[in-house]
């Protein structure tokens, strides 16, 4: 997935990273796949 990084310089070293358009474009489907994992997870709480 493309993705911007960011330098500073600062001590100690940090590094910040950002989605570019296109990684960002992906988002309703990882945002649909987290919303699946909590139902999931939930589902197996019930179950118990």
């Amino acid at each position: 997935m493309p993705k911007r990084m960011y330098r500073f310089t600062e001590v100690p070293p940090r590094v910040e990273y950002a989605l570019s358009e296109l990684g960002d474009s992906m988002r309703p489907i990882i945002d649909a796949m987290q919303a699946w994992g909590a139902n999931y997870q939930q589902m197996v709480r019930d179950a118990e």
